[in-house]
């Protein structure tokens, strides 16, 4: 009871030093507190967005035909396929592109020859071509994004539509030939002959077109579902994109991607496309580190404190030791 004694007695002789340090606890306290939830949120926001973003994966097969330019080459749909089922993969995107031979629709832009006078001439007594322009979901092509290209019938284009002969058309090639949807048309591949597709319409665009052009072509695309470009393009695509789970898979997929490459000789060129994580993280790591740095000086504020408090304690309250 006498120790007790002196510790109220001392407290109350000492008022002012010891409620300045109840003072200095209480605010050390609550930085550590404000500081631990502040980190844990930034670290939780963190994950979201990795779990939201996941990490982008280009895919391509490049062609250099010169010192300055490369092209894209087209490679296997089937490919891309054994890729997009590894364990990494959120979410799969394709393009392609190819020109195909109208059968029996109207419009579109006919081939161009060149004569010996290199002047460029139409044939206007062959079938038309019609650029086929294929997306895993059709809104997220540039041309509605952007929007050249503006829906006014129909549907767009999704995943689930992957091997269904439908089409996208412009009103128009819809007005030329009186087309509506649901009704059907028949297509050629300009470059497998043998390949003819039934497709049938879906939607119907607008295109944006300039009085500046001399031609707009923009109007002749056709949109279609991957599949059906894949099969008018012997079963070959231009791009592939993958959404990884997470920004620290990116490693151990493009290895385990190139080894799947290799396997088919397909020589894939893959593109780390981080950007928008990192873009989106950096304030939230800046956040984490402050807090981190807070909570270090706290704790060794802490330390201090209590090595000064027990030498204190000890040399007034207990039992002579110093």
């Amino acid at each position: 009871m006498n120790y007790v004694k002196r510790i109220i007695f001392s407290f109350a002789y000492h008022i002012k030093s010891n409620v300045l340090l109840i003072l200095v606890y209480f605010i050390v306290a609550v930085l550590f507190i404000s500081s631990y939830s502040v980190r844990s949120s930034a670290i939780a926001s963190i994950e979201d967005m990795r779990e939201n973003i996941g990490a982008l994966v280009f895919v391509s097969k490049k062609d250099s035909i010169s010192d300055i330019y490369d092209v894209s080459v087209p490679f296997s749909y089937d490919i891309g396929k054994e890729i997009a089922n590894l364990p990494q993969v959120k979410q799969e995107r394709y393009y392609s592109e190819i020109n195909v031979e109208g059968i029996d629709i109207k419009g579109g832009f006919p081939p161009i020859f060149l004569t010996q006078e290199n002047q460029s001439i139409y044939i206007n007594d062959i079938l038309s071509l019609f650029p086929i322009k294929s997306i895993t979901n059709t809104q997220e092509h540039w041309d509605f994004q952007q929007e050249i290209n503006k829906l006014l019938k129909g549907r767009f284009l999704t995943s689930e539509d992957e091997d269904k002969p439908y089409a996208i058309i412009s009103t128009e090639v819809a007005t030329d030939n009186s087309f509506d949807i649901g009704d059907k048309f028949s297509v050629r591949s300009n470059l497998y002959k043998e390949v003819i597709i039934e497709l049938e319409i879906v939607g119907i665009y607008s295109a944006y077109t300039s009085p500046l052009m001399i031609s707009n072509y923009n109007f002749f695309n056709i949109y279609t579902p991957m599949g059906i470009a894949a099969k008018l393009n012997n079963g070959e695509i231009m791009e592939a994109t993958f959404v990884l789970n997470h920004v620290y898979d990116v490693k151990s997929f493009i290895d385990e991607a190139s080894e799947i490459s290799k396997k088919y000789g397909a020589d894939l060129t893959f593109y780390d496309q981080n950007l928008d994580f990192l873009a989106a993280s950096r304030p939230m790591n800046s956040l984490v580190n402050l807090c981190n740095m807070i909570l270090f000086s706290v704790i060794l504020m802490v330390a201090s404190g209590n090595i000064r408090w027990l030498r204190y304690c000890s040399c007034n309250y207990l039992p002579r030791c110093c």
